[in-house]
């Protein structure tokens, strides 16, 4: 009786081939199913395993991280332990106002406030200097 299907019965898999297939990938894989039998999926079967390099991957991040430290905070190598202000990264003028619990005078606040600047001469008296640009406008000095 043909009713348009193809035989596939030349791909019908042989018992006796396998069967010999099976017991083929079990001898192979007797030690590793041997292994985890020991093992019996206990974790305190993996610790001992682990014991070794586990130890030397926390003596590595704790050296890397002694290094580290020791690069960005320098004052931990002379035995510095730096204030809450200074870590803040508060300027040492505003740290010292705060905690002396007084209120600076104008005087303290307008010299730190003028320290960041430089005085520079601009023209000298009775030279003639040309014309200066001073912010986008020109002044002549003579």
């Amino acid at each position: 009786m043909d009713d348009g299907r193809p035989d596939l019965s030349p791909l019908k898999p042989d018992p006796e081939r396998a069967d010999r297939a099976a017991r083929a990938i079990l001898a192979r894989a007797q030690g590793t199913l041997a292994g985890r039998k020991r093992a019996q999926g206990s974790v305190w079967g993996e610790i001992p395993a682990w014991e070794r390099p586990m130890l030397a991957a926390a003596a590595v991040a704790a050296i890397v991280s002694i290094v580290a430290l020791l690069r960005v905070h320098p004052d931990l190598q002379r035995g510095h332990e730096a204030t809450l202000s200074e870590e803040a990264g508060i300027p040492a003028p505003f740290a010292a106002w705060v905690e002396s619990d007084q209120p600076p005078d104008a005087a303290a606040l307008l010299a730190y406030g003028f320290g960041g600047f430089t005085q520079r001469t601009l023209a000298s008296e009775g030279g003639d200097e040309g014309t200066l640009a001073i912010r986008g406008g020109a002044v002549s000095s003579s």
